[in-house]
């Protein structure tokens, strides 16, 4: 009698079941992204000096294999992953460069499926998307909150990633440079096997791809020749990495305290010896 019952048992049509996420996650992101600011960085070569072409150069991080383990490490203790980690120093290094305690980048993420148990923020072979991941690092936190954060808003963007953003328009409060794809000012990219590699269609100005822990961790940096200076490009680089290296070392260490000065700071950056958050913005 119980399996009749059971055989008997009336389950929504696998398209309603579908449309009822996709309306769940709707809500999601329209929640997630009221109030949200286009991220503004001053990195876009000067007026005359951007190139006519839709060219970009992209450099490799120095990371060093000691570098690598450490970031394995804390990723482990954090019980995150080392993407994470990457997106994470990432989003502070935008927050120095913009003066926005509050960031939004897209994610470029392999999307698992919603059925299946343990979504966390480990690579996939799914299917590709591009996310929005909002980050909110005011009140001074630190890094290891931070990474906190960064770790949720990936689990909830993969859980809610059956929606497309250019399938329906942003609310009136979002602004549309926020909210869409081609339109993110920065992505990063995660790769599932090999290395960090190219992802086509994505016309960002700014792009950091991060390959998988079993490829070394291997992670470039991107810039469009037109939207993003050389110079600019490289001191983001020294910096990322310089950053990174401090973040290992002391990860309960308050924001504030870890600094951007590098050996070769570039001329046309502000005073990189301040404290993160106390650094003014570019000319």
């Amino acid at each position: 009698m119980q399996a009749l019952r059971d055989s008997n048992t009336v389950h929504p049509p696998r398209a309603e079941r579908a449309a009822r996420q996709s309306s769940t996650s709707a809500d999601y992101w329209f929640e997630r992204l009221r109030g949200a600011e286009p991220l503004i960085l001053s990195i876009k070569p000067k007026a005359g000096s951007a190139p006519d072409v839709a060219g970009s150069l992209r450099l490799d991080l120095p990371l060093q294999p000691e570098l690598v383990r450490h970031v394995k490490r804390l990723a482990t203790s954090s019980k995150t992953s080392t993407f994470a980690v990457c997106v994470a120093v990432f989003k502070l290094l935008l927050m120095r460069w913009s003066g926005q305690d509050d960031v939004i980048i897209g994610a470029s993420l392999h999307q698992r499926d919603p059925s299946k148990p343990g979504s966390d923020t480990r690579g996939s072979t799914g299917r590709l998307v591009i996310l929005p991941l909002r980050t909110d690092v005011s009140g001074d936190p630190a890094f290891s909150e931070v990474l906190s954060r960064i770790h949720q808003g990936i689990v909830n963007a993969r859980h809610h990633g059956d929606l497309a953003f250019d399938a329906f328009a942003a609310p009136p409060e979002v602004s549309h440079t926020a909210w869409t794809n081609p339109l993110f000012v920065a992505i990063v990219h995660e790769a599932s096997n090999g290395t960090a590699r190219d992802h086509e269609g994505s016309s960002a100005a700014l792009e950091l791809h991060v390959g998988p822990p079993a490829a070394g961790l291997h992670c470039t940096i991107q810039g469009r020749a037109n939207a993003c200076e050389e110079a600019a490009l490289h001191a983001l680089a020294e910096q990322y990495v310089h950053l990174l290296r401090q973040i290992v070392e002391r990860p309960d260490a308050a924001v504030s305290d870890h600094c951007l000065a590098v050996v070769s700071p570039r001329v046309h950056l502000p005073d990189a010896t301040l404290p993160l958050k106390q650094t003014p913005l570019p000319d």
